[in-house]
């Protein structure tokens, strides 16, 4: 049970200077009740008799909320800073091998992530993206208007020609998710069939929330640490448990964290470059705001060619 904060600093602010920083909003309700319940259907049958007044509702269950009048449901604002993603090993074989990385990016068919796993346009889906930089944050977002990663078969036969990896004799690559995390298990199910499709195969291995870390996942750890870590560390791995959001409101969160070798946590691709260590530098060294924007352009256009993450804009 969480209760509000009668002592909160903002706790007394105006309409308008909540308005003006909706971040530090102290909210509106004084206690909330936390009960964990897996099975979607009993979480449903909650929200109909009254047991609950907010509850998650996965696919097999959606159409029941959207076809009865009684309910409404939250769709992510366009301004939120909230992502799905794939990360994908920058240190294990073959997904140390850019080409196969962008393979791989090629090969998955995002409307099929997005119908199946996060309800489609019933429920808002996933929207591309060019990480690692989140939409909202413009300052720093897709400098240079990179194109997202999108869905071509040819495109990723080819690329895996190129990568080198024979999928004849490849074994199976580890695909780690969080285990309860449902659009986490759909997603991989996807993407197990669409890498089946150009001869990768794949593991899904569903993981407990106690072992989503080093030695079989990366995110939990500093970078050096997870490089050390790395050939345990699975090939592909969701990032984070269902969605991401940023540890702090800033357009630099994502650069200084999932893809920079000085990071703390959540470098889960265990990626770094060297033109893109300038741009994560220059965030933290007092550079002008010039000097960061021909940086991080040059950056983004290494993060784009590199692949280490896959990500999406989540709107549900």
């Amino acid at each position: 049970q969480f209760t509000e904060n009668p002592t909160y600093w903002a706790k007394g602010w105006t309409a308008a200077q909540v308005a003006a920083n909706p971040y530090m909003d102290p909210g509106h309700v004084q206690n909330v009740v936390i009960t964990t319940k897996t099975d979607d259907l009993a979480r449903y049958t909650d929200l109909t008799s009254g047991g609950a007044d907010i509850a998650p509702i996965l696919q097999a269950d959606w159409s029941n909320v959207i076809n009865n009048a009684k309910f409404s449901y939250f769709t992510q604002p366009s301004t939120a800073a909230n992502i799905v993603a794939i990360a994908l090993n920058t240190h294990r074989y073959p997904t140390n091998i850019t080409m196969f990385r962008q393979a791989i990016a090629s090969a998955i068919n995002y409307t099929d992530v997005s119908d199946k796993a996060f309800l489609g346009t019933q429920g808002g889906g996933v929207n591309p993206m060019m990480g690692p930089g989140y939409p909202p944050y413009t300052q720093l977002y897709d400098l240079g208007n990179i194109p997202p990663y999108s869905y071509n078969l040819a495109t990723a036969k080819a690329d895996l020609a190129a990568s080198g990896v024979n999928v004849a004799t490849l074994q199976p690559l580890e695909f780690r998710i969080l285990q309860g995390c449902g659009v986490c298990l759909t997603t991989a199910q996807v993407v197990y069939s669409d890498l089946a499709a150009i001869g990768i195969p794949v593991n899904i291995e569903v993981t407990p929330p106690s072992q989503y870390a080093p030695p079989l996942v990366a995110g939990a750890g500093t970078y050096q640490v997870e490089v050390n870590e790395s050939q345990t560390i699975a090939q592909i791995m969701w990032f984070g448990s269902a969605t991401f959001a940023p540890d702090e409101p800033t357009p630099a969160d994502s650069w200084l964290t999932w893809v920079s070798n000085s990071t703390s946590a959540n470098n889960y691709a265990i990626y770094s470059n060297p033109i893109v260590q300038v741009c994560v530098n220059d965030l933290t060294n007092g550079s002008p705001a010039s000097t960061i924007t021909t940086a991080c352009t040059a950056a983004q256009a290494q993060v784009a060619h590199d692949v280490p993450y896959i990500d999406r804009k989540s709107v549900v």
